[in-house]
């Protein structure tokens, strides 16, 4: 009786199912560095559409095309759900309001999510204890003792990556907070 061992492609192969075939290492190496590239150009695009956003409304762009409000233009001409244009909108005025945001937004250290986040706590008094600045190291306890107190949930306890989320020690939320 022959009882060969199966091969690691094999394995997989049966693991998954004959329809799905397994990765070679180098190839899965390779789209993931396409990944990562098509993230990083979705980060930037999203930091330039925010940053354009922000500029439309502070010139309220919107209103010669007959509408209210930047969040109606984004709903009605741009197509958003209602919560896309909010996130936006919420954005757009932080963008305004605090452009030191700006090149964090850029850089991929903020994302929308946390713009919206951001937005809700945000404001001249506690602005330089919450946003980002200098070494990351001094930057996280800076943001962190920024918002202590704050009403809406979101914790800043580091910097981080959008595409790392993180769940913040002392938080009674289950949500993940991003920084």
């Amino acid at each position: 009786m022959n009882h060969a061992q199966p091969t690691s492609s094999s394995a997989a192969a049966s693991n998954h199912g004959a329809a799905s075939p397994s990765l070679e290492l180098l190839e899965a190496r390779q789209l993931r560095d396409a990944l990562k590239l098509l993230l990083r150009r979705e980060q930037a695009a999203m930091a330039e559409l925010l940053v354009a956003l922000a500029d439309f409304d502070k010139r309220r762009g919107w209103e010669p095309l007959g509408h209210a409000s930047l969040f109606a233009f984004l709903v009605v001409e741009l197509g958003l759900s209602k919560s896309a244009a909010y996130y936006r909108r919420s954005a757009a005025e932080l963008l305004q309001d605090f452009p030191e945001v700006i090149e964090p937004l850029r850089e991929g250290k903020l994302c929308l999510s946390t713009l919206g986040e951001l937005a809700k706590v945000l404001t001249e008094e506690n602005r330089a204890v919450i946003t980002p600045r200098g070494d990351s190291r001094r930057r996280e306890s800076r943001m962190g003792e920024g918002l202590r107190g704050q009403s809406s949930g979101f914790w800043p306890g580091a910097t981080r990556s959008c595409r790392s989320p993180r769940t913040f020690a002392g938080s009674t939320s289950t949500s993940t907070a991003r920084w």
